[in-house]
């Protein structure tokens, strides 16, 4: 029977977090062939083990569901010819409505804009009054002039 003395002190340096990185390579090669475990120290194997179980594990996994191929491009042309055409129409809408004259002042008259309210609200009023009396006599029938 051999003398295990030495693993065994790695081991209780290993519990204490003072081992190095050399001394816990040594611990998982031993680890590794069960033969070679003594029986009381085999309860310790599984934890220097595990890491390549899990390897082996995940080896064919990986390799049978994931299909490693480039990443396809997106192909972004289509969209760059239809944003230039949509920016190619409205320059040309704006070229010809400034040609023809078309401005934005041809709004309504604000609140500030106009001198005398009271007397606007007037004209106003007496230019609808015809169509409101059409309106109401001719109940089934809307004209909108």
């Amino acid at each position: 029977m051999k003398d295990y003395k030495y693993i065994e002190e790695l081991l209780e340096s290993y519990f204490r977090a003072e081992t190095s990185l050399q001394e816990e390579q040594i611990l998982n090669a031993f680890f590794q062939d069960e033969n070679q475990v003594p029986q009381h120290l085999k309860a310790y194997r599984a934890l220097f083990t595990v890491e390549e179980e899990m390897r082996r594990e995940r080896a064919p996994q990986t390799s049978e569901s994931f299909d490693l191929q480039p990443a396809r491009r997106v192909n972004l042309r289509p969209f760059y010819r239809a944003a230039a055409s949509v920016a190619i129409v409205l320059c040309l809408g704006m070229a010809a409505s400034m040609s023809m004259g078309v401005t934005g002042d041809d709004k309504a008259p604000t609140a500030e804009a106009v001198e005398n309210p009271d007397a606007e609200f007037g004209e106003m009023e007496q230019s609808l009054t015809p169509q409101s009396s059409a309106v109401v006599e001719k109940k089934d029938t809307l004209f909108l002039y």
